[in-house]
């Protein structure tokens, strides 16, 4: 089994987004398993957002920026369809969405939904799609990605494009996002997570769900510790 060191200091590499002394820093969550240990970094406030990016992404948005490193012998397939937000504020629950979720030319308007049965780390909530039939919920379940698709071909209320042109936060998204990529080596990356409402980052956490098992890792605050 080939282990690889986990980095918290400097964190992930991706992001340079720098805190004076008198910032508070965001709040960080590790965790993993015998096969995959993740780290990440959760940024939740627009303004920190928007700087991270260099543009306005023009919702709100959660960003984590995360490192997955294999402790494999096999390349581990990686994407950012294995993560899942989970809010313990209000219980929203938000899958990572892609670049062209967010910013193509056919990007939807999602609310975010939310369950008073569904159990903390439940499959129960998911983001929600509102059209000419009523709502649906969108879930990473099979039948939940034949919703998003249906949405994508007709029947849906997608943002007007103003010309043909590719929106510019498009390419940074993707630049900036997760790669889907199955490696040995780390790989880092932003997620992208829409939500409602403002939310701390010690409120949230990750649930991985992919190859590597199922893994739930906890964000705090990073001063916590040292008190």
């Amino acid at each position: 089994m080939r282990l690889f060191p986990l980095v918290l200091a400097g964190f992930l590499g991706v992001s340079t987004f720098a805190y004076s002394a008198n910032e508070k820093k965001p709040a960080v969550g590790r965790g993993g398993n015998d096969d995959v240990d993740l780290a990440g970094t959760v940024y939740s406030d627009p303004e920190v957002v928007k700087s991270m990016l260099g543009y306005d992404p023009g919702r709100e948005l959660v960003i984590v920026d995360i490192k997955v490193s294999p402790r494999t012998d096999k390349a581990l397939q990686i994407s950012p369809d294995d993560f899942t937000l989970l809010s313990h504020k209000d219980g929203q629950r938000s899958s990572a969405f892609s670049p062209s979720q967010l910013a193509g030319k056919d990007a939807m308007v999602l609310k975010q939904g939310r369950s008073a049965t569904a159990g903390m780390y439940g499959d129960q909530n998911g983001p929600t799609w509102s059209g000419p039939f009523g709502t649906r919920r969108i879930g990473k379940d099979p039948a939940g990605k034949a919703q998003m698709e249906g949405a994508e071909k007709g029947g849906a209320d997608p943002k007007a494009a103003t010309s043909d042109k590719e929106n510019p936060l498009l390419a940074i998204l993707k630049t900036k996002g997760l790669p889907d990529t199955e490696s040995i080596q780390p790989v880092t990356g932003f997620l992208y997570f829409p939500i409602d409402g403002k939310v701390k980052g010690k409120e949230l956490s990750i649930i991985y769900k992919g190859p590597a098992g199922r893994i739930v890792m906890e964000f705090h605050d990073p001063e916590a510790k040292k008190k």
